[in-house]
């Protein structure tokens, strides 16, 4: 895409996922299906599952932190 990862959001819920997206400087966006939400509460946006997500949130993300 030749975007730089602070201009990504990345969408995981993965412990290992959500590390490595921010170590590349991405967005993140955790969904709390494998992992209790403690466990996930440094990502940038915490969700349920993708009912809880909206365009405007995402747009809030980048423009907090873009």
């Amino acid at each position: 895409l030749g975007l730089p990862p602070s201009s990504c959001i990345v969408i995981e819920d993965s412990l290992s996922g959500i590390a490595s997206a921010q170590a590349a400087g991405a967005i993140t966006v955790a969904v709390t299906t494998t992992h209790a939400h403690k466990e996930v509460e440094h990502a940038n946006l915490v969700i349920n599952d993708f009912t809880e997500l909206s365009v405007d949130q995402l747009a809030a993300l980048t423009a907090v932190h873009g």
